[in-house]
């Protein structure tokens, strides 16, 4: 199951919208038996595990994965910009959270 999938499952039998900032893939990282998933935004490789806002704990919201993309979603977006680098002129992304 992904997580929008958890998310939306959740929120039918609770009513309740959870804030899950990791994935759900299970065994990516040194906690295999829990699901608290890696930070996608920690896991890519400029200045990988650099910082005070992620962690090396993996039942963290900020866990930032065992190595640099260390993902499959990760992997595909580097994979992808790569494969695609003569198209591109320009990637916009952003971060925001909030209540």
């Amino acid at each position: 199951m992904d997580g929008l999938a958890f998310i939306e499952d959740n929120y039918i039998k609770s009513g309740v919208l959870l804030d899950k900032r990791t994935n759900m893939h299970i065994g990516s990282n040194k906690c295999e038996k829990t699901i608290a998933g890696v930070d996608l935004n920690r896991n890519y490789g400029y200045k990988f595990g650099t910082g005070d806002s992620n962690s090396q704990e993996c039942s963290g919201d900020n866990y930032r994965g065992a190595y640099a993309f260390s993902e499959p979603e990760t992997q595909a977006m580097r994979n992808f910009l790569i494969q695609h680098q003569t198209e591109l002129k320009f990637v916009y992304n952003f971060h925001c959270a909030g209540k």
